[in-house]
């Protein structure tokens, strides 16, 4: 499977690798074990964060994710916001 083929809505996991003003950085472990991908601020929580990194997954951390976008670039960009979890996980 090529990053292309990630459909949007498609569920992932990964660990988070980085912290960064913008968001979260992702490595992949399925479908596509080591495949990068992103997670900016609004998609980490439904919850706006009172401070920077508030609402982060802790770097190490296993998180399960949702394809929301394919940058032109192409970055995956991630969700994990537990509304767009519930949509998915629903199909």
């Amino acid at each position: 499977m090529t990053p292309d083929q990630l459909p949007l809505g498609a569920l992932v996991s990964g660990e988070v690798i980085g912290h960064e003003r913008w968001g979260v950085e992702v490595r992949m472990t399925a479908p596509i074990p080591g495949l990068m991908g992103v997670i900016d601020l609004v998609w980490v929580s439904d919850e706006m964060p009172s401070e920077l990194f508030g609402n982060y997954p802790p770097i190490g951390s296993a998180v399960d994710a949702v394809v929301v976008a394919h940058a032109p670039n192409g970055q995956i960009r991630l969700s994990t916001r537990e509304s767009d979890l519930r949509r998915a996980s629903k199909r």
